[in-house]
């Protein structure tokens, strides 16, 4: 089996890797797996040492400043940035070479951005898994509508374009998985005639556990997530922005920390505001998760699932989201997690969670709860599995 994977899938410590890393971890339980990646970023010998326990053969192929180009040209042909970005000469190489060596019985396509490379000569008759996760046309589609002026129009045109392409794809695969039952139904609608199944998420509930006697911090507050990824920066700077102020008014002493992966200028910028600090790039984001009071999640645009309120649900601290980031999720709002939308929504429910200890400690067991049931991650591969122990004969069809 051929995994390709549009960045190194260890670390598991961003949400696509998060599934990826989980996702060749499990068919390598199940297959001989070859996989062929991209590196946009330094990868360790840990990561190197991970890849060779679980597949046969591998290849990395660096991207760095080649992508803008690549892009670019996709763009003036007529065809997505998207599929310029992830283009790599080596891997498409590497794949030519391993496929005349011995053909692959299926490919496993994760994100729509590495989909061109499953048209190489050698992979046209292994029959395809298509693991778009979310639908990113409609993120495109929601930036440019939320926006004006040139660059929305470049955003809408990407995502008309990059729709296309999923559709296409689609077609051609013989199963489509999305991480959610709600992506999958939007995927339904773009594309009717593809067999398309939901295929979610999980979480490590021996990792994401929390120890024996630790305690929440009053009156703090704690955003995970990869801190160069627009939803998320667009999220936080709002939040800090227009309900941090109210919040600091309310609780002098109260404390926000930002934690995660390469923040950008404008992310770092918010340590300016009373109480706000970042946390880049830290070994290990569960001590982050374990002292606060409150997780929050206010993003505006969402697609999927977000880990980082499964994360924190694991951890028993209780999460404050709005309804786009618990999308998927099927928490019950009130019980598992709270919700907000508007400034005075998030001032109100955070200052209940600070507030009420006993309310926490309802939502921090009821959380941990909902995970346990929900997001076993063999349980979520669970229908993937099924699909290839059934054997794959024609397009979309089952043996």
């Amino acid at each position: 089996m051929l995994l390709l994977t549009h960045r190194v899938p260890f670390p598991p410590d961003k949400g696509d890797r998060i599934r990826s890393y989980n996702l060749l971890r499990y068919l390598s339980e199940r297959a001989t797996v070859s996989l062929g990646c991209l590196g946009d970023e330094p990868w360790t010998q840990d990561a190197l040492h991970v890849i060779d326990s679980l597949t046969e053969s591998s290849c990395i192929a660096p991207i760095g400043f080649s992508r803008k180009i690549y892009g670019g040209l996709s763009l003036l042909s007529g065809r997505s940035i998207t599929e310029g970005w992830f283009y790599s000469r080596r891997l498409a190489r590497w794949i030519d070479e391993v496929s005349r060596k011995q053909p692959f019985d299926a490919v496993v396509c994760f994100c729509s951005g590495m989909a061109g490379y499953t048209s190489r000569p050698g992979l046209e008759q292994a029959p395809l898994i298509l693991d778009l996760v979310d639908v990113d046309s409609e993120k495109w589609l929601q930036f440019s509508r939320s926006g004006s002026g040139p660059k929305s129009w470049l955003l809408g045109l990407e995502g008309r374009r990059l729709r296309r392409v999923e559709r296409q794809v689609g077609d051609r695969a013989a199963v489509v998985t999305l991480v959610s039952d709600e992506e999958a139904a939007l995927y339904r609608q773009l594309a009717p005639s593809a067999n398309t199944i939901a295929v979610g998420n999980g979480v490590d509930f021996g990792y994401f556990q929390r120890p024996e006697g630790v305690a929440r911090k009053p009156h703090s507050a704690v955003f995970l997530g990869a801190l160069d990824y627009r939803p998320n920066v667009d999220g936080i700077r709002w939040f800090c922005r227009d309900v941090w102020p109210s919040i600091r008014s309310r609780y002098s002493a109260a404390s926000l920390k930002i934690v995660g992966r390469r923040p950008t200028a404008a992310v770092r910028a918010l340590a300016d505001a009373p109480g706000v600090s970042i946390h880049a790039d830290v070994p290990d984001v569960r001590p982050y998760l374990f002292e606060a009071a409150a997780a929050i999640a206010p993003l505006q645009v969402a697609r999927g699932v977000q880990n980082k309120v499964l994360e924190a649900m694991a951890c028993e601290t209780p999460v404050v989201a709005s309804a786009q980031a618990l999308e998927g999720i099927s928490a019950v709002a009130g019980r598992d997690a709270l919700s907000a939308e508007a400034p005075d929504d998030w001032l109100q429910s955070i200052g209940r969670i600070f507030d009420d200890v006993a309310l926490a400690d309802r939502l921090s067991q009821s959380g941990r709860t909902h995970v346990e049931s929900h997001f076993d991650w063999n349980a979520r591969l669970a229908p993937l599995g099924e699909f290839l122990e059934c054997g794959l004969t024609a397009r979309g069809e089952v043996a």
